[in-house]
């Protein structure tokens, strides 16, 4: 079990919350991925206070790097230890499913 900052509300800073978060089950084409460092940018603050709309609960966060912990069926090209880097993938929590 993992832990990341969830905005269940728009608003100021003070609807950042931590919670304890699952490690989700890499699905056909995805891996699993420890993540090591997440990106946080001004974006994030426009999406946390509703200037740009975004679904709710949602985790900060749209790049990342890590370490490949588990790999989905039919995942080709990387393996479990390798060190990954991603953009773009919104919600770099603790443990990132993202399709390769």
């Amino acid at each position: 079990m993992g832990e990341a900052i969830v905005v269940s509300r728009h608003g100021g800073s003070e609807v950042l919350e931590l919670q304890a978060r699952e490690a989700g089950q890499p699905g056909p084409g995805q891996v699993r991925v420890r993540v090591a460092a997440a990106g946080v940018n001004f974006i994030d603050v426009y999406f946390r206070t509703g200037t740009y709309p975004s679904r709710l609960p949602y985790v900060p966060g749209l790049e990342g790097a890590g370490t490949v912990e588990e790999l989905g069926a039919g995942v080709e090209g990387l393996a479990v230890g390798d060190r990954v880097a991603w953009a773009q993938a919104p919600g770099s929590s603790p443990f990132k499913v993202a399709t390769c």
